[in-house]
């Protein structure tokens, strides 16, 4: 029960300073549902098969964290669980759970800062936009990686940080399919990852060539640069559109 009962305060502790990360929060926000599962896609099959098909959620097994709006327009987050949770003794797993919660709670305010924005009250819509999307995976990346690094729940060296983003932009260059569903789930992180570690290491370079695949690419980098925060988005939500869907004209 005391084991319990300090793995609370620690996700309590991990989403107070997330929130203390993200900055201003929007003003009518309640901390979703946090379901703690061993396999995030199998219970999602349970209660919506539906959603399992329109996201081909059955091949993301590997997935960690998942921020999930139900039918009825509820936000929920649910983390993979791993299988042996001992705190004490912060492993690679451990890890990833610390940095999901940041990450899913992220996007959740995101989407609340969006459905605001747009007047769009189904948060399950607005994951149809793909540009912001493509924003939001990038911001939740950024600032959970700097809620970690701040935290040293992720501890590197420089010389240890550059060599694993290069390889993270390699394996991804082996796919050889750049669409815009990639560049959400891949590249956007890695810009996210990218620009939190450059806050720690400044001599990295501003503009990394090394993780750039063209231009195309390298403008939506700088774009990012410039929009850390969705006060900074919300004026130039045409230019992401117009950036995003450029990735799509060979």
């Amino acid at each position: 029960m005391e084991n319990d009962k300090n793995f609370q305060n620690i996700l309590t502790d991990i989403i107070e300073k997330t929130i203390d990360e993200y900055g201003e929060t929007p003003s009518n926000y309640c901390i979703p549902s946090i379901c703690l599962t061993p396999d995030i896609c199998e219970r999602i099959e349970e209660i919506d098969k539906q959603y399992v098909e329109e996201t081909n959620l059955q091949n993301m097994r590997w997935l960690e964290g998942l921020f999930y709006i139900d039918r009825d327009n509820k936000p929920n987050i649910y983390i993979k669980l791993p299988k042996c949770v001992d705190c004490e003794n912060i492993n690679k797993e451990i890890t990833n759970m610390f940095v999901s919660l940041s990450h899913e709670l992220t996007h959740y305010f995101d989407y609340i800062y969006l459905s605001e924005y747009s007047k769009e009250e189904k948060l399950r819509m607005l994951q149809e936009n793909k540009p912001f999307l493509f924003w939001t995976e990038f911001h939740a990346t950024y600032i959970s990686y700097s809620f970690a690094i701040k935290n040293k729940i992720l501890v590197m060296n420089k010389d240890e940080f550059w060599k694993s983003i290069v390889q993270k932009f390699n394996e991804y260059c082996s796919n050889q399919c750049f669409g815009i569903e990639l560049v959400a789930n891949d590249f956007s992180r890695m810009f996210g990852e990218y620009l939190a570690w450059r806050e720690i290491f400044d001599e990295l370079p501003q503009y990394p060539e090394e993780i750039m695949i063209n231009d195309k690419f390298g403008k939506i980098y700088e774009f990012f640069c410039e929009h850390k925060s969705f006060e900074e988005l919300q004026n130039d939500m045409e230019l992401l559109n117009n950036l995003v869907y450029a990735l799509e004209n060979k």
